[in-house]
């Protein structure tokens, strides 16, 4: 019983270990499909940047990273930003990286001049374990978008929801 414990217990290990390795390889690759910046946690200004949560409304309602604010993907409307200064420091995040790369692409094209987006979106962010919030408490819980996506949420101490 204890080796069949010890296999599971290995056999997780190695399966993160490749879920990682994936995530990253998918994240470098994004970083080279988009001509925004990209910004890593550790630098991002957060106090001064304005941040923007790309992702639908469900996944916002679940957590976000703190002070962020909604404007959306499938719906997304320049109208939401408008009274945004066009050269105020703009971070934009989704769940990994995809959708605020688009959507920070057209606030660029937009005229907005100092936009980036978060590396690896909030499930790096929850992988590094950076706090979550549900309106201004703070959660352990993270909409994982699907099965398919949720997979690149490696950090056990994070709850997916789907």
């Amino acid at each position: 019983m204890i080796k069949i414990g010890i296999i599971i217990m290995i056999s997780s290990i190695v399966l993160i270990a490749q879920t990682d390795t994936e995530f990253e390889t998918y994240l470098e690759d994004l970083s080279k499909d988009f001509e925004i910046e990209q910004v890593q946690a550790d630098s991002a200004n957060l106090s001064k940047a304005i941040l923007l949560d790309i992702r639908e409304r469900e996944e916002y309602e679940v957590s976000r990273i703190k002070n962020a604010i909604w404007v959306g993907y499938d719906d997304f409307d320049l109208s939401r930003v408008e009274d945004i200064d066009p050269d105020q420091e703009i971070i934009v995040y989704c769940s990994v990286g995809y959708r605020s790369s688009k959507v920070g692409s057209e606030l660029i094209d937009a005229g907005y001049t100092n936009v980036k987006n978060l590396y690896g979106g909030i499930f790096l962010w929850a992988n590094e374990g950076r706090p979550l919030f549900h309106n201004s408490a703070q959660t352990k819980r993270i909409h994982a978008y699907n099965r398919k996506w949720g997979r690149f949420i490696t950090n056990p101490d994070v709850e997916k929801i789907y």
